[in-house]
Order: C-alpha cells, then sequence, then structure tokens
C-alpha cells in the first residue's frame, strides 16, 4: 500500500465529511433486519453445597424427578471450595 501525503489524507477526510446523509442513513437499516438473538434461559439456584458429592446427590434427585429440566453444577466461593447447583426448564 502506498503512503499518502498529508495534503491527500486531507482531502480524503474533506470528501468523506461531505457526503450526504442519506447515504450513511441507507446503510443502518440493513444491520437492523438482522435477525434478534433469542434470549437465553435463566438459571435458578437450588442451594450452594460444601462438597461435590452433597451437590450430586441433588442433582441427581433433581434428575430422576424430572425429564424436562436442565441441571448443572459450578463452582463458587472463596478459591472455588463450594458448589452450586442450578436448575432451567428446557
Amino acid at each position: 500500500m502506498a503512503k499518502r501525503s498529508k495534503q491527500q489524507q486531507r482531502e480524503l477526510k474533506k470528501q468523506n465529511q461531505s457526503e450526504p446523509q442519506s447515504q450513511q442513513s441507507q446503510s443502518e437499516p440493513q444491520s437492523q433486519s438482522e435477525p434478534q438473538k433469542q434470549k437465553s434461559k435463566k438459571w435458578k439456584r437450588v442451594g450452594t453445597f460444601a462438597t461435590f458429592e452433597a451437590a450430586s446427590k441433588i442433582k441427581a434427585e433433581l434428575l430422576s424427578k424430572s425429564d424436562n429440566l436442565d441441571v448443572k453444577i459450578r463452582r463458587c466461593g472463596d478459591g472455588g471450595t463450594q458448589f452450586q447447583v442450578k436448575t432451567r426448564n428446557q
């Protein structure tokens, strides 16, 4: 790419500023026509446990009761020493 002199750069900048606003506004509706993202489902906290085994037992109980439920275990607390069980409907 060839270097442009400062004068050429100033001229290009003036040309860009003098373009009609109508051309710039035409590009905006195209971005609005893009499909919107679906909102994700919210996770609800069931409980916080000191050991992974305790959290895993609760997870197994919840999964056995309901077929349309997502359940996950997440680390939390200082240094990841505790475990949260979270659920959401599918």
